[in-house]
């Protein structure tokens, strides 16, 4: 801890960043391990910047749980910002944002429906949810058993009833090696996604953040 705490500072201008840091700024209790103890000890020694100038110097934690913060760690992070769930509009943003590179069909409309549908979902929930939504067509292929051949020799799923021109009753491994054509990514697809991966956060959650924001905190 104080080698890190050396380094940023010869490299100032310098920010620590400690994700989750409520399992190193944790509750002290009476049976705690001795070497966490003095780990959390010379943090707080570091923190206050005895004998050192700490101009320059950013220190910056995350968690999701600021309640088990220890109340000496609580005082020394000066400023406890609660940085909320995204907001509907932010949320289809981020839909949109993660198609970005992505052959789908979703219209604005359908990207604002999402972030509808979506309340309660973190960045990472959405995250999770547009990796689900991108294996559903392949998903699609491996279930199928009638395929359709479309431009330079590839095939993509059908229904089994499609009576198209060029349409072949086959499975997705019948189809030539490199030539299989995965369907868009679809409105229907997220949805199907949406409701398989449920938020991690509920109400009672957030009743718990905007209580200790109350008390020590600051909307971010």
């Amino acid at each position: 801890m104080r080698t890190l705490f050396e380094v940023a500072r010869e490299k100032r201008p310098s920010m620590i960043f400690i994700d989750e840091v409520d399992s190193l700024c944790g509750k002290r209790t009476e049976g705690e391990n001795e070497s966490s103890r003095r780990i959390k000890t010379e943090f707080l020694v570091q923190m206050d910047g005895c004998g050192h100038d700490t101009k320059g110097l950013l220190v910056m934690g995350a968690t999701n749980t600021p309640w088990e913060l220890d109340e000496a760690f609580r005082r020394r992070f000066e400023k406890r910002i609660y940085i909320n769930l995204p907001e509907e509009s932010s949320r289809a943003d981020m839909f949109g944002q993660k198609l970005s590179d992505v052959t789908h069909t979703l219209t604005a409309e359908e990207l604002t429906e999402l972030g509808k549908s979506s309340y309660l979902y973190s960045g990472a929930d959405i995250k999770t949810v547009t990796k689900e939504a991108l294996y559903m067509p392949i998903r699609k292929c491996q279930g199928a058993t009638r395929f359709k051949e479309i431009a330079d020799g590839y095939w993509t799923p059908v229904s089994p009833s499609d009576p198209s021109p060029g349409c072949k009753d086959m499975g997705m491994y019948d189809v030539p090696a490199g030539k299989l054509k995965e369907p868009p990514v679809s409105f229907g697809d997220f949805m199907q996604a949406l409701s398989k991966q449920k938020p991690t956060i509920c109400e009672e959650d957030l009743l718990k953040y905007e209580d200790f924001t109350e008390k020590f905190g600051q909307e971010g």
